[in-house]
């Protein structure tokens, strides 16, 4: 069984995420991933910028995870996010982990990364991103992203505009 569109409510067969129960979902523009509650992710639906983190895709016209397939590389989540175009998580030891589309600074990747640079695979930002302070919330959003610490600071990458508009942070 598949995904398919529905205007009512549809039970995931107990067959997809290899049976395990969800903890959290986050729906992107055009995919969405699965946290389990065994701290494996799930991710499903257009994958051609690497959102679903499936390097084996072979373009953009054939782009579609049917069925949930597990992210590699990622043990131990405590959160999950989708944006446009790129998704995040983050461990439970409070390292933010994120793949996808680079554009616009969305993976607060170094900014000498190519704006067409598809990262098919999760690489963590690291501790040091955010001051050596572990993550404990992720908001992932169309160009733009936002972290919490523990202590409470706010942390933000990627692009500071909306339809013209100037984000002031």
């Amino acid at each position: 069984m598949h995904m398919r569109r529905s205007t009512v409510p549809l039970r995931w067969s107990e067959h997809l995420c290899n049976g395990s129960p969800a903890r959290i979902v986050a729906c992107g523009d055009h995919h969405t991933l699965v946290l389990m509650q065994g701290g494996e992710v799930f991710a499903c639906g257009r994958g051609g910028h690497g959102e679903t983190g499936n390097s084996l895709l072979p373009s953009l016209l054939h782009d579609i995870v049917r069925v949930p397939e597990r992210v590699p590389g990622l043990h131990a989540m405590a959160l999950a996010d989708a944006g446009d175009m790129f998704s995040g998580a983050v461990d439970v030891d409070g390292q933010v982990w994120v793949w996808g589309k680079s554009g616009r600074g969305r993976l607060g990747y170094p900014p000498a990364t190519p704006q067409t640079f598809k990262a098919t695979e999760s690489r963590s930002l690291g501790l040091a991103a955010f001051g050596g302070l572990p993550v404990v919330l992720l908001n992932l959003r169309a160009h733009r992203a936002a972290a919490v610490t523990e202590p409470g600071e706010l942390w933000v990458w990627g692009q500071n505009t909306c339809q013209n508009k100037y984000i002031y942070i």
